[in-house]
């Protein structure tokens, strides 16, 4: 499963112009513009929905702690979030 949310993030973070990363690396590492770092997560959370999580009113990059958020920390919390959800998304 880790493997699968990492080859998906990869995916979208080409997309977006940025480069891939590895699990041990920090998602910053990914060089994505502002723009394209919300992008990314979005788009990730419509197959993971980790950012359901997060409470209402409360800032998403505050939250997540983007500076300091690890690849692998990304990757955890979506295998969380499609262990939780009741839709079972792709």
């Amino acid at each position: 499963m880790k493997q699968e949310v990492l080859d998906q993030l990869n995916k979208i973070v080409l997309e977006e112009n940025g480069t891939a990363v590895t699990i041990n690396d920090m998602f910053l590492d990914s060089d994505l513009d502002s723009l394209g770092t919300m992008l990314v997560l979005v788009e990730l959370d419509a197959y993971y929905p980790f950012l359901d999580s997060i409470p209402k009113g409360v800032d998403v990059v505050t939250h997540l702690d983007l500076t300091n958020l690890t690849v692998r920390d990304l990757i955890l919390k979506c295998v969380v979030a499609i262990s939780h959800d009741t839709n079972n998304r792709p």
